[in-house]
């Protein structure tokens, strides 16, 4: 929290010219007295020392506080309360005595009777300063909470958004590795289709693209993935045009393709798997189904679906869903994504 000098003394003004001043003449009198400088010689000296107690106080507590140095504090509250006396003793009684022969009090007032008639001046100002501080320490530490807890989202989302890249790679070097073992002549080609995704993944670093993009990345995924398919497949895809330019986070479709290719019976023909992306009065609807496959799954998926599900809740909060639907022997998808 930093030291903000002129919000100290504009609400110490507020506080002596309206509230102790105006008040305390309110009671006494039935009525508020006009604000005046000029009423006495020490017009300027007692607000200033009075200042000194809302000051001094201020400052101990925004030393010490937030460290908890309760001796100090105690020791510094203390010294508030004693030092705007004795600056008023000086000033206002020596001072002034020795310039203009004039004091504030008699002049046979001592300084210790003087610092103890300034105690009940003092708990007058120290009180609302002390207010004032642990109002703004609070304002403060809810303010830093919620800045915390949006780093906190930020470095979870990063982390998660870091996960989409290995993950894929991790699924195309397989493929890869799988037909270099055969010694296949469509080892290259899936190399040149891996290069083209990797510049994708290493140049995306922004928090928003398009569908026209994530459908991009789609194709040329599901060639890559073709390659190592010995026989064709169908996927079927419904893309209401109205949607292609709308800002989606990245990697939000991929999942769902790389589900598929994990889990899915690509060779079903009354059941291939299919999306459709349409705009809704609530936003954008994406659905996918697919014939769940009888082929041993792999044990390290999950990753693809989970992580996009906590990436949508981070970004949207409870604004977007995911849900998974397994009836019978078909596995569904549908994720509603708000429109910025």
């Amino acid at each position: 929290m930093r030291f903000n000098f002129k919000s100290l003394l504009l609400w110490f003004l507020i506080y002596h010219f309206l509230i102790e001043s105006g008040i305390n003449s309110f009671v006494r009198s039935g009525k508020m007295d006009p604000i005046s400088l000029t009423d006495t010689a020490f017009s300027f000296t007692s607000p200033f020392a009075f200042f000194l107690y809302w000051l001094f106080c201020y400052i101990v507590l925004y030393k010490f506080y937030p460290t908890r140095k309760w001796v100090h504090i105690i020791l510094g509250l203390i010294l508030s309360l004693i030092l705007p006396g004795l600056f008023r003793y000086l000033v206002e009684q020596k001072l002034s005595y020795y310039l203009f022969d004039i004091t504030n009090y008699r002049r046979e007032v001592s300084l210790s009777f003087y610092i103890r008639e300034q105690y009940l001046y003092g708990i007058s100002y120290i009180t609302p300063a002390a207010i004032y501080y642990f109002v703004r320490y609070s304002l403060f530490n809810k303010k830093r909470e919620r800045e915390l807890i949006l780093e906190n989202e930020k470095m979870k989302l990063s982390a998660l958004r870091s996960q989409v890249n290995p993950h894929f790679l991790l699924n195309s070097l397989n493929n890869i590795q799988s037909l270099a073992y055969m010694k296949s002549d469509k080892v290259l080609p899936a190399i040149e289709q891996l290069s083209d995704l990797l510049k994708y993944t290493l140049y995306q670093d922004a928090e928003w693209t398009t569908f026209e993009n994530e459908l991009d990345l789609v194709k040329k995924y599901i060639a890559l993935e073709k390659i190592r398919y010995a026989y064709d497949f169908e996927m079927r895809m419904d893309i209401d045009q109205e949607v292609m330019h709308v800002s989606i986070p990245p990697y939000v479709l991929l999942p769902l393709f790389e589900n598929a290719f994990k889990h899915a019976d690509l060779k079903s023909k009354s059941h291939p798997f299919t999306i459709s992306i349409k705009p809704t009065s609530q936003g954008i609807q994406i659905h996918s189904s697919n014939k769940i496959g009888t082929h041993s799954k792999d044990n390290s998926g999950g990753v693809g679906l989970s992580n996009l599900r906590k990436r949508l809740e981070l970004i949207f909060e409870n604004k977007a869903s995911l849900k998974i639907t397994k009836k019978e022997l078909v596995f569904s998808i549908d994720i509603l994504i708000p429109t910025r």
